[in-house]
């Protein structure tokens, strides 16, 4: 990975720069002296972050940044300019912006500081994943955004996979000085020396996590400290796509792009980003429940939940909860042999409707309960499509009922841990859990949770005896955020099960998919599109037993 030369925070002595630089200048004087908070609301404390993990990614190493001898003029080009980017490339701001469209991938040229014809295609190709209007020019808030996100991508890279133990004890420490840089607990040299600072901050961090505190970080912990540090570079690379939607939209209200920069400040996001621009196309309608289809599955038993229109005016909607929840529901019955009056439907679920469908902590006994064969001849399966989110005082996850307070989420919340124990205690043949939902806190519009740091949990079973005939299929990590599929309308990982599920997950071709070869299947295609799509890492997760047959083909 390509270090960069350039820093964000030098944008505030570059002549001629406007409110966007102060800002960020201003954020990283600020996040220098205190901790940072990265992946809040708070999108100047998410560049914050990033600023300094630009820092991080230069410390500890002897190169320094090319500098022109003392008087010497710029360099001047024979030919005429050919546009914005050709006049900063004397200050070396054309450099940066090669550099970092070069990391995200959108660049393979010269980095050369030459605004002409290659460098504008990248910029345009940049702006069209962004949804904004492809100028071939960056103005002073994109070139901002633009140079955050090529850092954070870099400093997720330099940290590696938390399961991954780098091979010298040095870098190990680098890493682990890096990470916790990340998370705003160490403010010094990324020098794999441990002395007085690096102790101090691990300690700081073991407090934050509800740890036990001493100078050493055990191997599980340091694994733990990697995996918060990319969630939260996770959560601000979410934060940018939110202020590049934000531009969108308002380049739309005003009738098009302005030559003005506007302050950057945090602000409240439509569903998608095409939707905001007004130039996406129609939604193609969701397949609809057919009739007259004989059941192959009389006995087998699903709940589908679709969550969107959240009551609290804090929590956004899920664009698509609804549309996921009527997929998968037609799917059941058209491809999969369910017979209609076997779904237990559930559209914009309050906690009381939730609790009447799995039951409660002291009667297991709710509607799933009662719609299951008394013979134990039944297969359940279970969809939700919503909001998931922490308990940060019990780091345990919770699906969000439409009514949720998610800052009393262990009141009103409904318990991931409650849903597999009682779904442990059905007297089925197996059970199976699809969830296209997050547990980071995080949504695409910012943090549910108020006034606090990211609680990074994944939907993990217990590992009790009641739960061994369940099996779960998450569509994202814990440090992850669950995309959305805009073409389709549809979460991504939905998507890719309404897809899978129609037989190219079968890898064996037996006309039966297990729940290991859906995984396979949506493993590779959801990671692939949220990466080229968003930038981001998604990878489904599998828990339970993947030999478990989730889909018989009837077609």
């Amino acid at each position: 990975m390509m270090r960069f030369h350039g820093h964000l925070a030098r944008t505030a002595h570059l002549s001629g720069r406007l409110a966007l630089s102060a800002l960020l200048a201003g954020s990283v004087l600020t996040h220098a002296a205190a901790p940072l908070h990265a992946g809040t609301g708070d999108f100047i404390g998410g560049l914050g972050t990033g600023i300094i993990i630009n820092e991080m990614l230069r410390g500890g190493q002897n190169g320094q940044r090319q500098q022109r001898p003392s008087g010497e003029a710029p360099r001047q080009r024979s030919h005429s300019p050919r546009g914005p980017e050709r006049q900063e490339s004397q200050y070396g701001e054309g450099h940066r912006v090669q550099q970092a469209l070069t990391t995200l991938g959108f660049y393979n040229g010269a980095i050369d500081g030459d605004g002409g014809t290659k460098t504008q295609a990248a910029i345009r190709r940049y702006q069209e994943s962004k949804q904004i209007p492809q100028t071939g020019v960056l103005d002073e808030e994109q070139r901002g955004l633009l140079k955050a996100e090529a850092d954070l991508h870099s400093a997720m890279a330099s940290l590696g996979s938390p399961d991954v133990r780098p091979s010298s004890d040095r870098d190990q420490k680098k890493r682990v000085q890096a990470a916790l840089k990340a998370l705003g607990h160490y403010t010094g040299e990324i020098d794999g020396s441990f002395g007085q600072g690096t102790s101090k901050a691990i300690a700081a961090y073991q407090k934050a996590a509800g740890m036990s505190t001493s100078d050493t970080l055990l191997p599980e912990q340091e694994k733990k400290l990697v995996s918060d540090a990319h969630a939260s570079l996770s959560q601000t690379l979410a934060n940018i796509d939110n202020q590049f939607a934000a531009i969108a939209g308002r380049q739309v209200a005003g009738g098009g792009v302005t030559g003005a920069t506007p302050v950057l400040r945090s602000v409240p996001l439509a569903p998608a980003a095409k939707a905001i621009a007004g130039n996406a196309k129609s939604l193609p309608p969701v397949e609809a429940v057919k009739d007259g289809l004989t059941p192959k599955r009389k006995y087998d038993v699903a709940v589908v939940i679709g969550n969107k229109s959240y009551r609290q005016k804090d929590i956004p909607e899920v664009a698509y909860g609804v549309r996921d929840a009527e997929g998968i529901r037609a799917l059941l019955v058209n491809d999969m042999g369910f017979d209609p009056q076997n779904i237990i439907w559930a559209q914009d679920a309050s906690q009381a409707e939730m609790l009447a469908i799995f039951g409660s902590s002291d009667n297991a006994k709710g509607k799933l309960w009662r719609y299951i064969d008394p013979e134990g001849r039944s297969n359940v399966l279970v969809y939700y499509s919503g909001h998931g989110a922490p308990d940060v005082n019990s780091h345990t996850p919770y699906l969000l009922p439409v009514d949720t307070d998610p800052n009393a989420i262990a009141i009103n919340g409904f318990s991931l841990d409650l849903m597999y124990k009682n779904l442990g205690q059905l007297q089925a043949k197996s059970v199976s859990v699809l969830l296209d939902a997050c547990f980071s806190g995080g949504s695409h519009k910012g943090m549910l949770i108020q006034s606090a740091s990211p609680v990074m949990v994944s939907a993990e079973m217990p590992k009790t005896a009641a739960t061994s005939r369940l099996t779960v299929l998450a569509a994202a990590d814990g440090n992850q955020l669950a995309s959305w599929d805009d073409e389709k309308g549809h979460g991504l990982f939905t998507s890719q099960v309404i897809e899978g599920l129609k037989g190219p997950a079968d890898a064996n071709a037996d006309g039966k998919i297990t729940l290991g070869e859906l995984h396979a299947y949506v493993r590779e295609t959801v990671a692939r599109q949220a990466r080229r799509d968003f930038g981001r890492e998604q990878t489904p997760k599998l828990m339970g037993d993947p030999n478990s047959v989730v889909a018989v083909l009837t077609r």
